[in-house]
């Protein structure tokens, strides 16, 4: 192979030669073994390692790729200049360079610094951008965040060490103070923020620096590649950082944009169609017809939806599936143990880093620990572990700053889980898989699980705390900000209401073992939030607030009270518990019907379950709203479902009282079961009910 052609063999497409000149071929030869490194980088990660099902390929047959539809693309506009037509056509042929603002064989200017050409500069950064990946990619580089999360000084350490290697190198010694303080921030921010789908770019950005130093100091290089590295940091924002006579240019700015954005096209059509080809999916794309129609995908915004929308399917199906996030959470549980755990120094594992000796120990512990995965797929294990899997979808209101790999590490340390960032459909996942946990009986699980859903009050809980500084300290004038952070703090609680819908299942199917659980799911509507028909797991902290919004919602909504008599009884229910329980945790579920054999049991009209380290309350009411108010059968049915939980209870470690059917509403219209359960102390097995609690 020349230094400036390789021939690859693309899956669909064949084999195929890609040129790289001037620049490209610069940054190739300077940083040849860090391009070539990628070839034993597997695409997908941890999929790769452990899934029986996808095709193997690199980060390295990504990026060639990429290479190869910018290289169709510049072949194809020197054809057209080659073949002289007829004006019309060659207007209708050239929609590329009209979109760019200019063709890709034309010169680039950035900030002073010429390229030779759009064509060049795509593929100089085509072949730098993913050389900061670990192996095993995202799933190392979230193992990574946790060891660095885990103490306060390694975090530090590791961002004064990024703010020397910008202050030492050789690439941004003529660069502003500005700009160096920007690229740090934009650094330190991934770190801060815990943005695990960008932990790469951190290691890339510190690569470059490092391959930089082989350069004469006036190299012609080091300009280009020094302007380029801050587009590749700051895309769009890298015309702040221009001169400001550039900055006043509009079409200069407006070409910039579209560099990045086609930047971003080419690089999500290429792992689009390798992903659906070695994934097997049913939805691929036509590679051929994707050359042709390329200005369509950069332009028009029903192509965009198309590749869009895909890459949302592959995420939810293949990337970030209940399986894929397993294999994920497998991954970083070994390597943050087997690698980086085994680190005292951050200055060691840089330096690891940056030489790529991390990548050998990486392969090791992984070749290892792929066998005994494998040897438990096929004892059934995995089969196993992947049953009863919680997965939450939640976004995150920018005034909170969410950081998963904090609430990974102060909520998912005795409930196995993972939390994960959505970019495709720009949300939260977070997937909880209850049977990797190891607890002795099922009370314990559902405190533990419980427990995880502190996640989704999280942002609420930031949100509350800055409410109460403004309510503090700023002055009438203000009401605004005020009336903002009230919108803010009832949206949370709406999205940490209906977040819940998945633990509740999981909770009462584990509770009511003998039954089959059904739960009356509703779509997460405006209409159904007003009503209050939908199941939630809510602290007790926001009982009172939500009770407020949810009893606001109804009386503006609900006119007769009849239909909607089983949510007003609820939330009458929840203020008198609230008032007359501590309890930390309420789970509440209208209409739950309990079956056998594909038949109801018995129907829960009103289902009230708190919660708390030291007791747990499971209230049972019965609605009767219309003229006939015979209790009596209803209320048997009842009373045998809690009798049938207390020996299950007591072999937990409580104390059970059951009550006898109550108005506890003084009402006639609504009676009452309460199933108290409190820990005995002198009962051993209670260490394992509450030992999430106690440890």
């Amino acid at each position: 192979m020349l230094d400036n052609k390789f021939h690859i063999e693309v899956p669909i497409i064949g084999e195929q030669q890609i040129s790289l000149y001037d620049e490209s071929r610069q940054i190739y030869k300077l940083f040849k073994d860090e391009i070539l490194r990628l070839k034993d980088i597997m695409q997908l990660g941890a999929l790769h390692y452990f899934s029986e099902k996808l095709f193997k390929y690199t980060r390295y047959d990504h990026i060639l790729t990429m290479l190869l539809l910018i290289n169709r693309l510049e072949t194809q506009e020197k054809f057209k200049k080659e073949k002289k037509k007829e004006t019309n056509e060659a207007e209708e042929k050239d929609k590329v360079n009209k979109l760019l603002k200019y063709g890709l064989t034309t010169s680039v200017t950035l900030n002073g610094i010429r390229f030779s050409s759009l064509s060049e500069l795509l593929k100089s950064w085509t072949l730098l951008y993913a050389i900061g990946h670990f192996q095993m990619t995202f799933a190392a580089e979230h193992a990574f965040l946790r060891w660095i999360k885990s103490k306060n000084s390694r975090q530090s350490k590791f961002l004064k060490l990024i703010r020397e290697q910008i202050e030492k190198s050789k690439l941004f010694k003529k660069e502003s103070t500005k700009v160096k303080n920007e690229l740090y921030k934009l650094l330190a921010t991934i770190i801060i923020q815990e943005r695990i789908m960008q932990v790469h770019k951190v290691f890339t950005f510190l690569k470059i620096l490092k391959n930089a130093e082989k350069l004469q100091d006036d190299d012609e290089l080091i300009p280009k590649l020094r302007e380029l590295t801050k587009l590749m940091m700051f895309r769009k924002r890298y015309l702040n950082y221009e001169e400001p006579e550039r900055q006043k240019d509009l079409e200069h700015s407006e070409k910039v944009e579209n560099v990045v954005d086609y930047f971003l096209v080419l690089r999500e059509l290429s792992f689009t169609v390798l992903d659906g080809y070695v994934a097997q999916s049913p939805i691929q794309l036509n590679y051929h017809a994707i050359l042709n129609l390329l200005p369509l995908f950069l332009e028009n915004k029903h192509y965009k939806e198309v590749v869009d929308n895909i890459e949302k399917f592959y995420t939810r199906t293949l990337y970030q599936s209940v399986e894929g996030a397993y294999y994920h959470l497998r991954a970083v549980s070994i390597l943050e143990s087997q690698v980086f755990g085994k680190y005292d120094s951050v200055e060691d594992l840089l330096e690891d880093i940056l030489s790529n000796k991390i990548d050998e120990k990486i392969k090791h512990v992984i070749n290892k620990e792929i066998w005994n995965m494998l040897s438990e797929k096929h004892q059934g294990k995995i089969h196993n572990d992947l049953k009863d899997v919680i997965e939450i979808n939640f976004r995150d209101l920018k005034i909170t700053s969410f950081k998963p790999i904090t609430c990974e590490l102060n909520f998912l340390t005795k409930m196995p889980g993972i939390i994960l960032y959505n970019m495709a459909s720009k949300e939260y996942q977070m997937f909880i898989y209850p049977n990797l946990a190891q607890y002795p009986n099922k009370i314990a699980r559902i405190l533990a699980v419980l427990n995880t859903s502190t996640i989704l009050y999280y942002p609420l809980d930031s949100i509350n705390k800055r409410s109460r500084i403004v309510e503090k300290n700023v002055k009438l004038n203000s009401i605004v900000t005020k009336r903002f952070l009230s919108m803010w703090l009832v949206d949370s609680l709406k999205t940490a209401l209906n977040g819940s819908f998945n633990i509740i299942y999981y909770i009462l199917r584990v509770l009511f073992e003998e039954y089959e659980v059904n739960i009356k799911e509703v779509p997460i509507e405006e209409e159904y939030l007003n009503t209050f028909s939908f199941p939630f797991v809510i602290k007790s902290d926001y009982l009172s607030f939500a009770s407020s919004i949810l009893k606001d919602n109804l009386s503006n909504t609900v006119k007769e009270k009849g239909k909607y008599a089983e949510p007003m009884y609820a939330i009458e229910l929840l203020e008198y518990y609230g008032k007359m329980k501590k309890l930390d945790w309420y789970l509440v579920a209208l209409d739950t019907k309990l079956m056998k054999n594909n038949q109801p049991e018995v129907e829960l009209d009103i289902l009230i379950i708190g919660f708390s380290p030291e007791q747990i309350m499971l209230s049972i009411s019965e609605v009767k709203s219309g003229k006939h108010k015979n209790f009596h059968k209803q209320l048997r049915k009842l009373k045998r479902i809690l009798e049938d939980l207390k020996p299950e209870f007591e072999k937990c470690g409580y104390k059970v009282e059951i009550s006898p059917p109550k108005n506890l509403l003084k009402d006639k219209n609504v009676k009452t079961l309460v199933l108290s359960a409190y820990l005995d102390l002198t009962n051993k097995a209670c260490d394992d009910s509450c030992g999430y609690f106690q440890k």
